[in-house]
């Protein structure tokens, strides 16, 4: 067990499908927890980071292409989640201007994954 006390301020809300919601659900939160054991392309790491939600995932595949240790989000290894603790830990501790700048990496790195960006790079990939 990782907590052995119940978090007050953690809670599982389940599925969140509409658009506006999500949104606004993600900008309420300072960071997002994904302990997957296997993903392909979350896109729920996407929409964290889109937000300025700072994202901390577990180690597997897909969130290993998406987040960068400390730069953009942090990951932690799925088989010890103490480390999601710490890195939890890590940037609560961060001063303002350090948040700003991981925020800030993570909105910058979505981008690159706009609906407009990537029907570009697929035009130019049929074109050749």
């Amino acid at each position: 067990k990782i907590f052995t006390n119940k978090p007050k301020n953690i809670k599982y809300i389940g599925p969140v499908y509409d658009l506006q919601k999500k949104i606004k659900l993600y900008a309420s939160h300072e960071l997002f927890l994904l302990p997957s054991k296997r993903e392909g392309m979350p896109q729920v790491v996407l929409e964290s980071m889109a937000t300025g939600t700072i994202p901390i995932v577990s180690n597997c595949k897909g969130n290993l292409d998406l987040v960068k240790d400390g730069y953009n989000g942090y990951v932690f290894d799925i088989n010890r989640p103490e480390i999601a603790i710490q890195k939890i830990k890590r940037f609560l501790n961060l001063n303002e201007k350090e948040k700003k700048e991981i925020q800030k990496a993570a909105i910058n790195f979505a981008k690159k994954f706009k609906w407009d960006n990537l029907i570009k790079k697929l035009e130019s990939i049929l074109k050749e």
